[in-house]
């Protein structure tokens, strides 16, 4: 994780976005190349700037196109709202509604199980 995250003092990009631009490049053009260069960029900062290590990977993933690993991490962060709205965006409904039905029972677990108070 870390070499997506390292630039040299040179201002290399990251291994990644290098090989991402050079992929394309020869089947496209110059403008494409840069085009993705640049999104990584942003995609980088972007990454930079979260509070986290687990976020960032979650993040990372979820760029990527590894959305039941983002999803795993989003969970390992106790974070099932971020979860929800991944899947949301990729409107994969069943996944959502299975993610609040599982929080939704959750609930009802921790409620029962509490101790009661007078």
């Amino acid at each position: 994780m870390d070499d997506l995250h390292t630039q040299d003092s040179c201002g290399a990009y990251s291994d990644i976005h290098t090989a991402l631009a050079a992929r394309y490049y020869p089947e496209l053009s110059m403008d494409v190349s840069q085009s993705v260069i640049l999104q990584g960029i942003q995609v980088v900062k972007q990454l930079r700037r979260m509070d986290t290590p687990l976020k960032q990977d979650a993040e990372t993933a979820l760029y990527l196109k590894q959305f039941d690993n983002a999803e795993s991490l989003y969970r390992r962060m106790d974070r099932p709202d971020l979860a929800i709205d991944m899947r949301m965006r990729l409107g994969d409904w069943f996944a959502v509604s299975y993610t609040l039905l599982h929080q939704l029972c959750s609930l009802t677990t921790a409620s029962v199980h509490a101790p009661l108070v007078d």
